[in-house]
């Protein structure tokens, strides 16, 4: 958003930006090493003045990043020396020393603003609730992104957001031009029981709730063949044999 061509270009399509700790990483001073799962140790460190609570490490070793999830900082004992929140890397050597990127927490109160504006005044907002691309079979765990700002937007203005799932399917999308299949599915609606249950204090069962409600609702239009010609086939089978008279359950 913040480049002259491509910026100017996404702000006339009306998009909403998301800062991600990603665009903000930067190379931390020094070098760490694990006392154990959840200690880390520095050498010429400087985790007091780089880093606050909240914030995430991201592990390097030989110019590839460790897989780790949850690198979220719990506490900064001192320069050389920090907690994590939860297990960080799962497989690593105490003895190597790492470098690593400083991740730091991004508030998304102004997105979450945005969207709410926009949903408010009837507008409609497209995301890929994955939160990334990827070129795999199946469907990667949903963010809670969009449960949040399901939830904040029936909260604060009263407006219930209906939610489309939009499935989509390539072939050679590497090719200009290539073939593409959407298909839009049931609208859903998040029900009166899970507002209470977020409004009470249970917010990640609510969400966990509402996001495996929603990859049910995509997997219905989310299909996998290995060629265009074959997910046709699929598609006129289901055409012949699906009844015509078959009603889908939307529970309250």
């Amino acid at each position: 958003m913040r480049r002259p061509v491509i910026g100017h270009l996404f702000r006339s399509g009306n998009s909403i930006p998301v800062e991600r700790a990603q665009d903000l990483a930067k190379i931390g001073n020094g070098k760490i090493r694990f006392r154990d799962n959840l200690v880390i140790e520095g050498s010429e460190t400087k985790f007091l003045s780089q880093f606050s609570t909240g914030d995430s490490m991201k592990f390097l070793t030989k110019g590839e990043q460790i897989k780790v999830e949850d690198q979220i900082i719990e506490k900064i004992v001192s320069d050389t020396e920090i907690i994590l929140k939860s297990p960080g890397a799962k497989i690593y050597d105490p003895e190597y020393s790492y470098q690593y990127k400083i991740m730091p927490k991004v508030d998304q109160t102004t997105v979450f603003k945005n969207v709410e504006k926009v949903l408010s005044e009837g507008g409609a907002i497209a995301m890929f609730p994955e939160g990334g691309s990827h070129d795999q079979t199946d469907l990667l765990p949903f963010k809670a992104g969009i449960a949040l700002m399901t939830f904040s937007t029936i909260i604060n203005t009263g407006q219930v957001p209906v939610i489309i799932p939009s499935g989509l399917k390539y072939f050679k999308r590497h090719e200009f031009r290539s073939k593409v299949v959407v298909e839009y599915g049931r609208p859903y609606k998040v029900s009166k029981s899970l507002v209470e249950m977020y409004k009470a204090g249970e917010k990640r069962k609510a969400v966990s709730i509402m996001l495996k409600d929603l990859e049910e609702r995509m997997r219905e239009v989310i299909m996998t063949a290995p060629s265009y010609e074959e997910l046709q086939a699929v598609y006129m089978a289901r055409n012949l044999y699906l009844p015509k008279n078959l009603q889908a359950y939307t529970p309250e």
